[in-house]
């Protein structure tokens, strides 16, 4: 491992070679620079792994060091050592990718720190690096995996595409004369009910079975290559760079090629030609939100391309104004109620002449909110299907059914849940009346009943119409009033017996709940006062 330090100050440069132990580090080789020019001449015969500079040098200072470091030589991890707590100079090293910013004079544990953060950032990426070349090697195995999350980092940052160029032109056939490409996308969210069938076993199978045909057509003549993104949405992505013009008939053809092979359709978005590698991220977003805002009513086709012409203005379905009378009948867990309620929520659907992905997804998640304003806390409910024809329509019919269906099962749940409440409430209420004279909190009864404080504070109250503390002290007074019957008893034992340990505050409280203090009460039962 090789270290370059950077600062005008010779004193500076000998100081820190002389606080870390760098062979510990694993550093052999420790070379210095006294400007950011003499640095950027070093560093690509040094390549070194770590670079330590100052900041505010004469020439090129600690920030232009850092740019072009973070251009030239990305791998190398650089440390700030500056005299100057400047909050610009502390932003500036972490938008330029420096590991650590540490001030003068130096601290030698701090230094140490620094360098060893540095060191273990080294040897993970150079680990990561190992791993992905014995990747590469596995080609039959491991080349999918490498391509999907090369290709997605694409995507996601063009500037991948100077890492990928090489490969592309080596392993799929790319020339980097191409200066367009469009994006197909196949979504998984809703899979064919022969094709569900087919691969019950797990969804692998079926994304091999879909990136094998996909690629037998793209590879023909070296159009492209399918991979599945690695954002975890589980989209398989075409990515099209050869004879752009005819892309909407090849993904017709490969649509063709998987119905043929599986014995089902897959709706697919296609996106128009975007230039290479610059506009792959926007061409991805456009056959995306082509396959999204198809109309689930009707079937137009299995493809879906981007629409140069103005689409109808987003509505969102009309669940809120319906949600009340929702709630209402699911409360009232009366079969005639929850399916009146939801046949004029879909009386209302039914008007519309177009339902795409994105009003179904604001529909879950409305749907959602709904459960939880009144479900039980930590209750999970799963969420109704949304049910697809053969012919990949939706079925307003089918829909209907399961969320009625849903809706009873939430008022069933809800009916339980009241139940529940009431009986371990009633059970709380038991063990205070039992054990009224300890010293109970809250809290002890929350350990006790695996419940929130929250919880039984709330539920408590609602049932019983007075909070926790109001209810033990009520039991307490009416255990002391039979004590009192006693004339034997003294006043002192008698507020001991029942959970006071000062007389004096029992009798405030005896006479706060009943009117009297403890001895009128005595002398009117007809006892003595016996104090």
């Amino acid at each position: 491992m090789r270290a370059l330090i950077v600062d005008d100050e010779k004193h500076v440069r000998s100081a820190i070679r002389l606080l870390a132990d760098w062979p510990s580090f694993g550093v052999t080789s420790l070379e210095e620079a006294e400007d950011g020019e003499t640095a950027v001449r070093l560093i690509p015969g040094l390549q070194p792994d770590l670079v330590f500079t100052d900041m505010l040098m004469p020439g090129m200072g600690g920030t232009g060091l850092l740019e072009w470091i973070k251009t030239h030589s990305p791998r190398t991890k650089v440390i700030v050592i500056s005299g100057h707590d400047d909050f610009e100079l502390v932003r500036t090293t972490v938008k330029y990718g420096g590991l650590d910013y540490l001030l003068k004079p130096i601290d030698p544990a701090e230094l140490g720190e620094a360098i060893q953060k540095a060191v273990d950032s080294c040897r993970l990426e150079a680990e990561t690096e190992r791993r992905l070349q014995e990747q590469h090697m596995e080609v039959n195995q491991i080349k999918p995996v490498y391509w999907e999350r090369m290709l997605s980092n694409l995507l996601d940052d063009t500037s991948y595409y100077g890492k990928l160029k090489d490969s592309l032109i080596r392993d799929l056939g790319y020339s980097p004369e191409i200066q367009e490409c469009r994006v197909g996308v196949i979504g998984l969210a809703d899979i064919p009910p022969v094709i569900r069938r087919k691969f019950a076993s797990g969804t692998d199978l079926l994304y091999f079975s879909l990136l094998n045909i996909c690629n037998e057509y793209l590879g023909r003549d070296k159009t492209g290559y399918a991979f599945r993104h690695g954002d975890g949405t589980g989209t398989i992505v075409l990515l099209i760079w050869r004879h752009t013009a005819n892309a909407g008939e090849l993904v017709r053809r490969i649509a063709s090629g998987i119905r043929q092979t599986l014995g089902g359709s897959f709706d697919m978005g296609l996106s128009g030609t975007a230039p290479f590698p610059l506009g792959t991220a926007n061409a991805y977003r456009d056959a995306i939100h082509a396959l999204r805002s198809r109309n689930l009513l009707v079937r137009s086709g299995w493809i879906h391309e981007t629409q140069t012409a103005q689409e109808p203005p987003f509505r969102p379905l009309p669940f809120r104004e319906y949600e009340e009378e929702l709630r209402l009948a699911v409360q009232s867990a009366h079969e005639g109620q929850v399916e009146a309620a939801a046949g004029k929520l879909f009386g209302d659907i039914r008007r519309w002449d177009r339902i795409t992905v994105d009003h179904l997804e604001l529909w879950k998640q409305e749907f959602a909110l709904f459960q939880a304003r009144w479900v039980m806390d930590g209750t999970e409910v799963p969420e109704p299907a949304v049910p697809l024809e053969a012919d990949g329509c939706l079925s307003l019919s089918v829909w209907e059914q399961r969320i009625t269906e849903q809706l009873l099962k939430l008022a069933d749940l809800h009916t339980r849940q009241l139940r529940e409440d009431r009986h371990i409430i009633y059970e709380i209420a038991h063990y205070l009346r039992e054990h009224a004279e300890e010293e109970i909190s809250l809290q002890d009864i929350a350990d006790r009943f695996y419940l929130s404080r929250e919880y039984i504070s709330r539920k408590f109250k609602q049932a019983f119409k007075e909070n926790l503390s109001d209810y033990i002290a009520r039991i307490r007074i009416e255990k002391s009033k039979l004590l009192l019957l006693n004339p034997d008893y003294r006043l002192s034992r008698i507020a001991l017996q029942v959970g006071y340990q000062d007389e004096k505050y029992f009798s405030k409280v005896f006479k706060k709940l009943t009117g009297l203090s403890p001895g009128e009460y005595r002398r009117k039962a007809g006892g003595d006062d016996g104090s």
